[in-house]
């Protein structure tokens, strides 16, 4: 049964609402504090986004979506496009893209001495990473990894599933099952777990195992890491990038346009 919701931490940042969805428009290191204040409190499972063009568009789009990201205690900014539609609202210096496997390194590494749960994948990628993340943090305390059947869509587990995480007795649960699965699936059950902090990474968990490398910096950069993305993958990201990439463009130019005409803002204070 799932807990009652508990308000979050006084110490949270808030959420500045772009075109209606909420971003914690927060850097790298007030996000890695926040975090360490989340998982000390057990009295709650708070859930954290990556905001990138892809789940940016998709909760526009799709309300139940919109509601899994809503619900989020943080929506941090993992995508250079989204920091050109921050700056056409208004806002002069958005915080620094970070994306989800920057992230997730970034707290392996700070929070090494905190117990780590892995979710999603399959077992071959979870063997790989196992192995990489032994070298890469010698003190990170793994509590397990699980790979779940696959599924087309997110559902709301089991008893025996939500036993079986919570048995771990985790402080932060990492799930990499892909936009949007994760954040529904975040959406759907982290109400009925007892682990402090639960991240949806995407594709985090093939790029530290090693299936799949990051754009070179320049290329990050410029905003086309999309890009490399797709030509390692194309037969599973095209139809994500043809569908989101023009809409959210659309979008840039109706955020910029507003601002230029000196209408009201799309982001609020």
């Amino acid at each position: 049964m799932a807990k009652p919701p508990l308000p979050p931490p006084p110490d949270v940042p808030g959420k500045s609402p772009l075109l209606g969805i909420g971003l914690t428009l927060a850097e790298p290191a007030e996000l890695t504090r926040v975090v360490r204040d989340l998982i000390s409190d057990r009295r709650r499972s708070s859930t954290v986004c990556s905001i990138n063009v892809h789940t940016f568009t998709e909760a526009l789009r799709v309300p139940r979506y919109r509601e899994a990201i809503q619900g989020a205690t943080l929506t941090f900014v993992d995508g250079v496009p989204i920091r050109w539609i921050l700056r056409a609202a208004g806002v002069s210096r958005p915080p620094a893209r970070i994306h989800g496997a920057d992230f997730m390194a970034m707290l392996l590494s700070e929070l090494a001495g905190a117990r780590h749960l892995f979710f999603g994948s399959t077992p071959g990628t979870l063997d790989l990473l196992r192995a990489r993340l032994g070298e890469m943090f010698p003190q990170l305390r793994i509590a397990g990894m699980i790979s779940p059947p696959f599924r087309p869509q997110a559902i709301r587990e089991d008893d025996e599933t939500i036993e079986r995480l919570n048995a771990a007795n985790a402080d932060i649960l990492w799930v990499g099952l892909g936009a949007p699965k994760q954040e529904m699936w975040l959406h759907l059950n982290a109400g009925c777990l007892r682990i402090p902090l639960c991240v949806g990474v995407g594709a985090a968990f093939d790029i530290l195992a090693g299936r799949f490398t990051r754009a070179p910096r320049p290329v990050q950069k410029v905003g086309l890491e999309w890009a490399w993305r797709l030509a390692q993958d194309p037969g599973r990201l095209w139809r994500r990038y043809f569908s989101t990439n023009g809409y959210f463009l659309s979008l840039l130019l109706q955020v910029a346009a507003r601002r230029l005409l000196g209408r009201a803002p799309s982001l609020l204070p």
